[in-house]
């Protein structure tokens, strides 16, 4: 269980003076944009290599205090050491692992340009699995718009309505 304790030395390691966090959560589709750039197919491998390239850098702890990951890394593994992850790679070096739990962006059914995030139903589930990874750190977009006419609502529909939207 994550302790406030936890939450804020994470917090603190993150926030640490003249680092960065790396966005390293390209999904397949975008992975393969930049594969293809080196000439390079798009293989489940080939994802795992450019990652373990990147994790594996040299000094890369020096600049470097946290990593955006796509759910994909959580399950890939060293190149050095087949029985470790990538994201113990991550933490032996002082990084934190961060996963990006949403799979992404879909127009809402019957709506022009809504957009509205996907992968939030089954997250309680994921974020078990990824905590049990040692993962403690979860970042999301989320995006929902509501626009609300009032023509004439009574005082029960509109507090319904703002307990729906809080």
């Amino acid at each position: 269980m994550v302790t406030t304790t936890k939450m804020l030395a994470t917090v603190n390691k993150i926030a640490t003076q003249g680092k960065g966090i790396l966005a390293a959560d390209e999904s397949t589709g975008t992975m393969g944009k930049r594969l293809a750039a080196a000439k390079t197919e798009n293989t489940a491998e080939n994802r795992r290599l450019y990652r373990n390239l990147l994790f594996t850098s040299e000094g890369l702890e020096n600049y470097i205090s946290g990593v955006i990951l796509f759910e994909e890394t959580v399950y890939q593994h060293s190149s050095t050491n087949k029985k470790d992850t990538l994201i113990n790679v991550l933490m032996e070096k002082g990084i934190v692992p961060i996963i990006k739990v949403d799979k992404g962006l879909k127009d809402l059914p019957g709506c022009i340009d809504e957009p509205i995030t996907i992968g939030l139903d089954d997250l309680d589930n994921r974020c078990k699995e990824f905590y049990s990874k040692g993962i403690t750190t979860i970042i999301t977009t989320i995006i929902t718009t509501i626009i609300i006419t009032i023509v004439r609502m009574s005082c029960g529909q509109v507090e319904s309505c703002f307990h729906y939207c809080s």
